[in-house]
């Protein structure tokens, strides 16, 4: 009995548009320099005096979800999906630091699968703990990682390699 509610509760939200609202609100929100970002990314950046990188593509009907952008304890986090929520990927990216270099290279990378390029930097995948495939890289200022449960290697790849 208890399930059948909730169905009939899942039903009347998607029906009502209520389940859309946020993703509505998530247009594909392109910056000057071709970074596809939510608001709230562009207010942590002048928040926190530093650039944060976002990509210039993304997969089909995959956008950035507004208001999901959060500054974590080490990184600052970004959501992109689609419509359904069955295509999407998060990015986190970090400043470097000695400290972290350190992590990366010692718990991280070893843990890598396969290697690619993304600009002059080796990039490594790797599969997360719960699934999820994820694709780790470095520049000069920041660390990177993309992870997906939906995505193929060669859409992260090419999502990381359309940073900016």
């Amino acid at each position: 009995m208890l399930r059948r509610w909730a169905v009939m509760g899942a039903v009347v939200f998607a029906a009502s548009g209520a389940g859309t609202l946020h993703y509505l609100g998530a247009h594909n929100h392109k910056v000057g320099d071709g970074r596809l970002c939510d608001s709230q990314l562009l207010q942590m950046e002048k928040r926190l005096r530093r650039h944060l990188y976002a990509p210039t593509w993304l997969p089909e009907d995959v956008k950035p979800v507004e208001n999901l952008t959060r500054d974590g304890v080490h990184r600052v986090l970004c959501d992109f999906s689609d419509a359904s929520n069955q295509r999407g990927l998060i990015l986190a990216q970090e400043p470097r630091s000695p400290e972290r270099d350190r992590y990366h290279k010692e718990r991280i990378l070893p843990t890598s699968d396969l290697q690619a390029t993304v600009g002059s930097e080796r990039a490594y995948f790797m599969w997360g703990k719960s699934g999820e495939r994820r694709l780790f890289w470095r520049n000069r200022e920041s660390w990177f990682v993309v992870s997906s449960f939906a995505l193929s290697d060669a859409e992260l790849l090419k999502v990381a390699q359309s940073m900016k």
